[in-house]
């Protein structure tokens, strides 16, 4: 998880919240858990919870250690 991840946690209310973990697919308990490193979102958990988001948050911000840092340069991923 990542500070950008953290910030749009903090962007939604409650409601929202709880709807972004039920179109995901897991409870609101989990996706807090996840969102401050308390646990880790498997691969087809953090794909559920970009598409759940319409895309406003990333692969990245879920799972910086799998997905690596976006380089600025040619916007590839690059693993850490």
């Amino acid at each position: 998880m990542t500070d950008e991840l953290v910030q749009f946690w903090e962007t939604l209310t409650p409601a929202q919240r709880r709807d972004w973990a039920a179109r995901a697919g897991t409870s609101h308990a989990y996706l807090r858990q996840i969102v401050h490193g308390f646990r880790s979102a498997s691969h087809g958990m953090a794909q559920a919870l970009v598409r759940a988001s319409d895309g406003k948050v990333t692969l990245e911000w879920i799972r910086p250690d799998i997905y690596g840092q976006i380089s600025e340069k040619n916007g590839r991923v690059k693993p850490i």
